[in-house]
């Protein structure tokens, strides 16, 4: 959770300058505005493909020894 907080911030403060939006407006309408997934959500839809994709790696594979 450390790890993604600045992410986070980055992340909304960028919504929020290409919206055009007030620092007051909630951050799920933003997200739902511009029709982006939110960082945290996305992070973990990239982690479940790589372990899917690192699993389904033949054994002999140097990733998977």
């Amino acid at each position: 959770k450390d790890l993604i907080k600045p992410l986070v911030n980055a992340h909304n403060r960028a919504l929020r300058w290409i919206t055009g939006a007030f620092r007051t407006t909630p951050t799920g309408a933003l997200h739902s505005f511009a029709g982006i997934m939110p960082i945290h959500l996305h992070c973990r839809k990239l982690q479940e493909r790589y372990f899917l994709r690192i699993h389904t790696l033949p054994l002999s594979h140097p990733l998977r020894a």
